[in-house]
C-alpha cells in the first residue's frame, strides 16, 4: 500500500528514479556520496576530527599507515578539488563501468558452455565499486614508493623533476578518475568532452586524453607539484592496461572489442 502524503510521493519518485539507473550510474552515485563524507569531516570545526582525518585519510609516503593508500582516494579538503574529481567521476564512471559489464556479458553469451567463463552477475554494482577502489589504490602505489626512492637518489634530487618527486601528503580520487577517463577514451574514442579551460569547445576524448597526459608528463619533468601529476599518469596507465587485459580476454573467445 502506498504511503500517504508527501513522504509517500517522494519515496515513489525516488524508487522510480533509482530503478531506472544502470549499475554503472548507481555505483557512480554511491561513490560520489562516499567521497562527500570525508570532505564534510575535513570541514568539521573539531580538532580531534581533523587529527583523525590527517592520520587516516592522508597518504604520506613513508609515514602513513598502508591503508591510507585506499582511504586517501575518498579524501578531499578543498571544494574545487572534490568538485573537479566528482564531475570527472560522474562523466566517465558510467561509460567505463558499462564497458567492462558489456564485455563480461558478451564473453559469456558468445560461449555459455565454456566452464572457464563466469556468468555475469545479476548486479554489477559491487564489482563496479570494487573496480574504482582497485584503480584508486593502484594509481597511488607508484607515486607512494617512487617518491621514497627518489629522495635517495642525488641525481633525481638535483634534477628539475625533484619538486614533483619529493614525498608529500596525497589525497583525492584523481588517479582513479584518470583510469576511468582512459577506459572511456579507449572504449568510446569518439565521445566528446569539454576541458576546464575550454568549456564551450567539445573535443574528441581520443585527442583530449593524450593531451592531458602530455601536460602531466611535462609537469613531472618541470617539477610542478600543485597537482599529483605522477598519480594522474599512473592512473592513466592502470586504465590502459585494464582495457588491454580485457581485450585479450575478449580475443580468447573471438570477440573483437
Amino acid at each position: 500500500m502506498q504511503a500517504p502524503g508527501l513522504v509517500g510521493e517522494l519515496y515513489v519518485w525516488y524508487k522510480d528514479w533509482w530503478l531506472k539507473k544502470s549499475d554503472g550510474e548507481k555505483a557512480t552515485l554511491i561513490l560520489m556520496a562516499m567521497n562527500a563524507v570525508p570532505f564534510l569531516l575535513w570541514k568539521a570545526p573539531n580538532a580531534h576530527i581533523r587529527i583523525f582525518m590527517t592520520k587516516n585519510f592522508l597518504d604520506y609516503p613513508g609515514r602513513s599507515p598502508g591503508y591510507t593508500l585506499l582511504t586517501s582516494v575518498f579524501s578531499h579538503k578543498d571544494f574545487m578539488h572534490i568538485a573537479f574529481n566528482m564531475v570527472g567521476l560522474y562523466s566517465f564512471g558510467p561509460p567505463a563501468f558499462n564497458y567492462f559489464q558489456q564485455s563480461q556479458l558478451a564473453r559469456f553469451t558468445s560461449n555459455p558452455n565454456n566452464e572457464s567463463l563466469k556468468p555475469p552477475h545479476t548486479t554489477n554494482l559491487y564489482s563496479n565499486i570494487s573496480l574504482f577502489l582497485t584503480f584508486g589504490v593502484l594509481a597511488n602505489l607508484l607515486p607512494h614508493y617512487a617518491s621514497q626512492l627518489a629522495i635517495r637518489s642525488p641525481l633525481l634530487m638535483r634534477s628539475s623533476a625533484a619538486q614533483a618527486l619529493i614525498p608529500r601528503p596525497g589525497l583525492g580520487a584523481s588517479g582513479a578518475v584518470y583510469s576511468m577517463l582512459v577506459v572511456s577514451a579507449m572504449a568510446y574514442p569518439k565521445m566528446a568532452v569539454s576541458l576546464i579551460f575550454l568549456p564551450m569547445v567539445p573535443i574528441s576524448i581520443g585527442y583530449a586524453v593524450p593531451g592531458m597526459c602530455l601536460v602531466d608528463a611535462v609537469g613531472i619533468l618541470r617539477g610542478w607539484h600543485s597537482f599529483g601529476h605522477l598519480t594522474h599518469l599512473t592512473g592513466a596507465g592502470v586504465g590502459y592496461l585494464s582495457v588491454q587485459r580485457n581485450r585479450w580476454k575478449n580475443s580468447q573467445v573471438g570477440i573483437a572489442r
